[in-house]
């Protein structure tokens, strides 16, 4: 309390240190012009602003206007002194406390937004609300000032926190809300406060608090959730492939390749696993659309597992081979050998020398068996097989070129032998 003490003083003497007696008069201790002259052993002013706020400043501020008050508090002069007053740990006596919250009332009506906001964020979770408005606000009822007077300071209380909690919704833990409510509630039922309109606008703030709380907290919880879903591993069922066929290119090949899916992915087409028929139809239209995407550096990703893949060996091959044998309407199975050829090509294009690791001599016989038997009428996709076997057999006779040439060269000449 002495340090209180000692800012409020109204002489204007310059005597050094604390000294005696509580800064009145020209006694020692006082101030000038709103300097401390106290100062430590080293000479510094310590943790002290070198403007202060002393009690008397305070009382000409509060005669001032909304603009001029919020002008001065956070001009770049005088914020250091209001930071240091609103955060100031030592007790205030009561009658601080009531000028410091009309000053703060009166702020709230000036016109300059931005400079408000600097006062009100400096205001939440401060120490003046936690240390000496809540504790005030407890013992408001064995207060002994006139029931008028604490109408009015309850009134400014009330009109900060709905300013604050306009401005910062997520800061209700931090304001003194319950405190003012229960405050008002023992006022009004002892019959120390009959202002009905003040009572219903804090039961109003309350609500306020407690919706914007309950909000919080289905925020987090969704978070949360959201969080716990991200870290569950991905599993790409056939409820998962169906919406996955739904999207377009780049959001198939995005998905399919993301770090979160990629391990999926790759599971769904190098394990070992026997699929459904619709299921096998359902990977390669997928396959096919990802072949359309705009990332080449994706899509390399994706076709890298496919050659010699256990979906292409063990799924993919038993089923061109059955396919004469399908139930699936005629026209769907054109559009599921289209969709397989275009995914040969892609890997031919890309990976040329991978035509050994591809079930080609499977979709051939298929499309030859169906095209005869016919089942399929479609001249285009017969010839584009057609043309993928030529390739086929051209890759096969260069690399069986290129491999006795290298077993050529590799072999140790005889004595006498020429190259």
């Amino acid at each position: 309390m002495d340090d209180w003490r000692g800012q409020r003083g109204r002489g204007s003497g310059g005597g050094r240190g604390r000294g005696r007696g509580s800064g009145r008069g020209r006694g020692r201790g006082g101030r000038r012009g709103g300097r401390t002259w106290g100062r430590g052993s080293d000479g510094t002013l310590g943790n002290e602003p070198e403007l202060t706020l002393g009690f008397g400043e305070l009382q000409a501020l509060e005669n001032k206007t909304s603009d001029e008050i919020i002008l001065q508090l956070t001009s770049s002069r005088c914020f250091p002194a209001t930071e240091y007053l609103l955060n100031q740990q030592s007790v205030m006596e009561d009658h601080w406390i009531v000028l410091i919250v009309s000053i703060v009332t009166k702020a709230c009506d000036c016109s300059s937004k931005e400079d408000l906001l600097k006062l009100l964020n400096l205001l939440r979770g401060s120490s003046f609300l936690n240390l000496q408005l809540r504790p005030y606000l407890n013992k408001l009822s064995a207060n002994s000032s006139p029931p008028c007077d604490v109408a009015v300071f309850l009134r400014s209380v009330v009109k900060i926190m709905s300013e604050l909690l306009r401005r910062f919704p997520s800061c209700y833990a931090d304001l003194p809300v319950s405190d003012l409510y229960r405050a008002t509630r023992m006022l009004s039922d002892t019959g120390q406060l009959a202002d009905g309109a003040l009572v219903t606008e804090v039961d109003e703030i309350m609500k306020l608090r407690m919706r914007i709380e309950k909000a919080e907290e289905l925020k987090r919880k969704e978070e949360e959730e959201r969080q716990k879903r991200s870290q569950r591993p991905v599993k790409l069922g056939f409820k998962a492939l169906q919406d996955l066929d739904t999207k377009n290119p780049d959001e198939i090949i995005l998905d399919l390749t993301s770090s979160r899916c990629f391990p999926a992915t790759e599971s769904l087409l190098t394990e070992q696993t026997s699929m459904r028929e619709d299921c096998i139809v359902l990977i390669v239209s997928i396959l096919s659309k990802a072949c359309d995407c705009s990332s080449k550096e994706y899509l390399l990703k994706l076709l890298n597992l496919l050659p010699n893949s256990m979906f292409f060996n063990y799924n993919l091959r038993p089923h061109l081979n059955r396919l004469s044998a399908s139930r699936m309407p005629p026209s769907d199975i054109a559009v599921f050998l289209r969709n397989v050829v275009k995914i040969m090509n892609e890997l031919l294009r890309r990976y040329p020398n991978s035509y050994a690791d591809l079930p080609l001599p499977d979709l051939y016989c298929s499309v030859k068996m169906l095209s005869e038997a016919g089942q399929l009428e479609d001249d285009a996709l017969v010839n584009n097989v057609d043309e993928m076997m030529k390739l086929k057999s051209e890759k096969a006779e260069e690399l069986k070129k290129k491999e006795e040439e290298k077993q050529h060269r590799r072999r140790p000449r005889r004595d006498g032998e020429n190259f």
